[in-house]
C-alpha cells in the first residue's frame, strides 16, 4: 500500500469513527482523486475491516457498525 492509500484508509476510518458515516465524494473531495479510486479505497476498507463497516443504503453511504467494538 501506498503513502497516498494509506492517508485515505486513515481518513476513510476517521470519518467513520467520528462521523458514523463516509461517502464516496468524500474523500474524492478531500484527495481530489476520482470516484474509482474512492471506490476502490473503500472495497478495500472493507476487505481489510469487514466487521467495522455497513453500507446503508437508503442514506446510501457506508456506516459504521459499532456493535463489532
Amino acid at each position: 500500500m501506498t503513502w497516498f492509500q494509506q492517508q485515505r484508509q486513515d481518513f476513510i476510518r476517521a470519518n467513520l469513527q467520528t462521523y458514523g458515516m463516509i461517502r464516496r465524494q468524500q474523500v474524492v473531495d478531500k484527495f481530489k482523486v476520482t470516484t474509482q479510486v474512492a471506490s476502490t479505497d473503500i472495497q478495500q476498507f472493507i476487505a481489510d475491516h469487514p466487521d467495522l463497516i455497513d453500507y446503508d443504503r437508503s442514506a446510501k453511504c457506508y456506516t459504521f457498525d459499532q456493535t463489532q467494538l
